[in-house]
């Protein structure tokens, strides 16, 4: 494990330590958190894992011992995303890719479908990237094809300017669901609509899982608090509101 958490590595930093990743064989976690790190230093961790040919004639150098991957807190766009989904898809044990707080945006979520049918066991973490309703849309998608009773058992969307739309896509992953126990929808802009859309799908075909619902801050209103309790009353398996 290496912790090299608000350390103002910045990009220069970010590419020394990626060719250090290369011939490493012994790290599992990785914390480079708050870092300045923008798409020129994420692009280069990412290439540490994925193979690629060597000009002396040798054997390529790529990762295959890290599991977990935070780069949270930086300054990273959709292309450090793109780059990574090829790195997880090279790396099939990769478990968990830690982006919170970045600048993904909606454009970036649109690889996750095509890493997910490769490597549907490697969680990565978006809150708070303003990945909006498009995003959102990606997501849920890829999530309801290829999702599992896995790395997939935690949604966290909070902070993203999630509307009205979203909660439609996130109901119809919702519906019926067999691997989401934690949905994370804080401080976002549902409003009434988007949580009754989620609700409205949930009361039709319940989750055989959910347990948490944190819909904090997203201004439901009554008939959005209606259709919330309308749930509950159904004997689900919600824990935790």
């Amino acid at each position: 494990k290496i912790d090299f958490a608000h350390n103002h590595l910045g990009d220069e930093g970010a590419v020394h330590f990626a060719q250090l990743l290369k011939v490493n064989e012994s790290l599992r976690t990785v914390n480079l958190s708050c870092n300045e790190i923008t798409d020129v230093g994420g692009i280069a961790l990412a290439s540490a894992f994925i193979p690629s040919a060597n000009p002396s004639g040798q054997p390529s150098q790529w990762n295959r011992s890290v599991w977990q991957f935070n780069l949270s807190g930086n300054l990273l766009k959709e292309d450090t995303l793109i780059a990574f989904s090829n790195a997880i898809t090279c790396n099939t044990d990769f478990t968990e890719l830690d982006l919170t707080n970045n600048l993904i945006g909606p454009q970036g979520t649109k690889v996750l479908a095509r890493t997910m049918t490769r490597n549907n066991m490697c969680g990565i973490r978006l809150s708070t990237n303003d990945i909006r309703d498009e995003g959102a849309a990606y997501l849920c998608d890829a999530w309801k094809r290829y999702g599992s009773k896995g790395t997939q058992r935690h949604l966290d969307l909070s902070r993203n300017n999630l509307g009205q739309n979203a909660g439609e896509h996130i109901g119809t992953l919702l519906q019926g669901n067999e691997f989401v126990m934690e949905v994370n929808l804080q401080e976002n802009t549902l409003g009434t609509k988007g949580i009754r859309a989620i609700m409205g799908q949930l009361l039709i075909n319940p989750s055989a899982c959910l347990r948490v619902l944190n819909v904090f801050d997203n201004c439901i209103g009554d008939e959005g608090a209606e259709d919330i309790a309308k749930y509950i009353a159904l004997d689900t398996t919600l824990e935790i509101l």
